[in-house]
């Protein structure tokens, strides 16, 4: 009996494999067409100078889906822990990794307090010696565990999407499946013309890139065409597995695990097809795994984790989200208000021809946010044309973008989460939106 059950789970985990390759068939097809514009001279150029810093994706694919398989073939006579024992491996998780953080931040300082002149490697004090033992343990607990918080996280997740009715007719699997890694996702680096703000090209870089060398790979970029560059970090890609990275907040994680699972959704529908096909495609899709993301993340909270689910506040009576756009800027901003005021006074600039003016405004408010404790790299171009393709803030504040708004609306009209993103998967562009809300 037993052995026909593990045929069977054999029988059905080829079935899926087999869907697995074709998803990472896609994968390779799409991934050498980052370049939006890639027969133009400034593609090219961009291209070869970024070449030697290139991610290397099929790589990691390759690396991640073995793991996926051997990961699977390893837990078949697994039985499952109690639903108590794996909120605590996961609390336990993150705990660990703010142990790490401050422990990291501790051998930082001190060896920043280490005289330079004559400084010997071999000779580190006690105290950093010991702090960079007890790192090193600790790190060697948190990979071992790691795959363990991956599994529980996506099993997680799997049920609250099955439950919502994304699991396949007469079976308790979600397709595609949710899985993803722990990992440092590639540096993004993001392309805009400097007369408007709009991703013209983007690459993707080796992780954890030396702000040092992000400012010379800009600063190079900008010096070979005009263009606004901008190297950045993000937290999670739509691959499959997806990457996620390291976080302590698991609000944050689950958002971004469901985030990233919506885009490996739409693969498969046509607005994840055009995801490169224009400006307002790229906004759609990324707004609908916000959108996803954040709803199923507060649904994850509430059933596994209720203690840190966040009761809300409510607006007063008279108050809509739509009106809280309206807010003075005479009151103190928030970071995603102030943003929102200075995309609309660049656009004007930038709609009159003041290129210069534009980006000496944007310096000027950058250094205003810096002082205000935001600590803001670089404010350009390509900064609003990276982060103008979430139509919607993280305080529930719109963007410039309507689209934001208007897939809100659409979200507030659907029976159910799987229909909503069923309906936002089959379209092809805005006029598609703007039909579906006045149907």
């Amino acid at each position: 009996m037993l052995i026909m059950r593990i045929f069977d789970a054999l029988r059905s985990t080829w079935h899926y494999l087999l869907k697995f390759m074709i998803i990472f068939a896609f994968i390779i097809l799409i991934i050498p067409s980052e370049n939006i514009n890639p027969s133009s001279i400034t593609s090219s150029t961009l291209a070869a100078n970024t070449a030697y810093l290139r991610f290397n994706w099929v790589a990691w694919e390759v690396a991640a889906i073995l793991e996926e398989v051997d990961w699977w073939l390893s837990s078949l006579s697994k039985s499952g822990a109690s639903k108590l024992a794996l909120t605590k491996t996961v609390h336990a998780f993150l705990e660990r990794q703010w142990q790490l953080i401050k422990l990291e931040r501790k051998i930082t300082a001190e060896y920043a307090r280490l005289p330079q002149d004559n400084y010997q490697p071999n000779e580190l004090p006690t105290e950093l010696i010991a702090l960079e033992s007890e790192f090193d343990e600790l790190d060697v607990i948190q990979r071992q565990e790691t795959p363990t918080v991956e599994r529980i996280l996506s099993n997680q997740i799997s049920q609250i999407l099955a439950d919502e009715g994304f699991a396949r007719p007469q079976m308790s699997n979600v397709f595609p499946p949710v899985t993803f890694r722990f990992s440092n996702p590639p540096s993004m680096m993001i392309v805009s013309p400097r007369h408007k703000i709009e991703v013209q090209n983007f690459f993707s870089l080796r992780p954890k890139l030396p702000v040092g060398e992000r400012v010379q790979i800009e600063s190079t970029a900008e010096a070979s065409a005009d263009i606004s560059a901008l190297v950045t970090n993000v937290g999670g890609v739509g691959t499959w597995p997806t990457m996620v990275m390291y976080h302590t907040n698991l609000p944050y994680l689950l958002d971004t695990i469901a985030h990233e699972w919506t885009h490996t959704y739409l693969w498969f529908k046509p607005l994840g097809l055009r995801y490169l096909d224009s400006r307002d495609l790229r906004t759609m899709n990324e707004t609908v795994a916000s959108i996803v993301g954040g709803e199923v993340a507060d649904l994850t909270l509430m059933r596994y984790y209720p203690e840190l689910y966040p009761t809300p506040t409510p607006l007063p009576s008279d108050v809509t989200p739509t009106a809280t756009l309206m807010i003075s800027y005479q009151q103190e901003e928030t970071f995603y208000q102030a943003m929102r005021r200075i995309r609309l006074h660049v656009d004007d600039l930038l709609a009159q021809g003041q290129i210069k003016e534009a980006e000496s405004y944007m310096e000027t408010e950058r250094q205003i946010l810096v002082e205000r404790g935001y600590n803001l790299r670089k404010l350009n171009q390509a900064y609003f044309a990276f982060h103008g393709s979430y139509a919607v803030s993280e305080d529930g504040v719109a963007t410039v973008d309507p689209i934001g708004l208007w897939l809100h609306d659409l979200r507030q009209q659907s029976d159910s989460l799987k229909d909503f993103l069923e309906q936002a998967g089959e379209m092809t562009n805005v006029e598609d939106l703007l039909e579906s809300l006045n149907e």
